[in-house]
């Protein structure tokens, strides 16, 4: 009998999906948040860095994906945040997440979030760090909503 391994997780919280954010994240400030985590990553003396000035932002992140770590990025984003309560994850697929996972009142640590509201607020800023300037903390607002997804892999 064959056996096939199979390892799936919970991807529950309150957050955005990728698909749902990126038009509103500017590739350019995920670049600089990426060389500031990573004195590596994708610089100005790339070969490739020409051609990157001269890509639509959407484009823009084919040429970051590489120095982003599974959860691309959801991942960077996450990494940003100074207080570590935001996460990320992937459905082992293709959609992205980032969100504050669900916390049982007597697991909460201190400085973590106590309401919705506050949680909704601490992912509304985080993402706003990294939005182009028109976006508006209500237009980040409405992308946030509880994410109850399954992600798995074989």
């Amino acid at each position: 009998m064959l056996i096939v391994p199979f390892t799936y997780w919970g991807i529950e919280g309150l957050g955005v999906s990728l698909g749902e954010i990126l038009p509103m994240l500017d590739a350019e400030k995920i670049r600089l948040e990426l060389l500031r985590q990573d004195g590596n990553a994708f610089g100005e003396t790339e070969p490739e860095f020409e051609e990157y000035l001269h890509t639509g932002n959407i484009a823009r992140f084919d040429y970051l994906e590489s120095d982003m770590g599974t959860d691309g990025v959801c991942g960077v984003i996450a990494d940003a945040d100074e207080r570590h309560l935001a996460t990320s994850a992937n459905d082992g697929d293709v959609r992205y997440f980032l969100f504050y996972p669900l916390v049982y009142p007597w697991a909460l640590r201190e400085g973590e979030c106590t309401s919705e509201e506050e949680a909704r607020q601490h992912i509304r800023d985080l993402l706003l760090h990294f939005t182009f300037p028109e976006i508006t903390a209500e237009q980040v607002l409405e992308k946030i909503d509880f994410i109850n997804e399954v992600g798995s892999s074989n």
